[in-house]
């Protein structure tokens, strides 16, 4: 293994995790940030392990970011129905 992935396994960072990934994760809370780090850096070591190429880690951590984007938006569509039906009621 080059001396270049050995150094990129020890800082578990792509560009995509560092410009695209932990910038939306840290507007969740504090829970939530952990969470979702520790399971990208996770995915990101296995695949380093696995040696797959950089470029499909970059697309596998847009695509969990997407996932943790649309889930944190259905989880707010109900809360924004009933806020909106009881702006009507009254």
């Amino acid at each position: 293994m080059p001396t270049e992935r050995v150094s990129k396994i020890k800082s578990l960072e792509t560009w995509a995790s560092r410009w695209i990934a932990f910038p939306i994760i840290f507007l969740g809370s504090k829970k939530k940030r952990m969470e979702c780090s520790q399971d990208l850096q996770e995915v990101i070591y296995e695949m380093y392990q696995k040696d797959y190429p950089e470029w499909m880690i970059n697309i596998v951590c847009i695509l969990k970011t997407l996932g943790w984007v649309l889930s944190a938006m259905l989880q707010m569509i109900p809360k924004m129905i009933m806020t909106v039906f009881e702006k009507l009621i009254k």
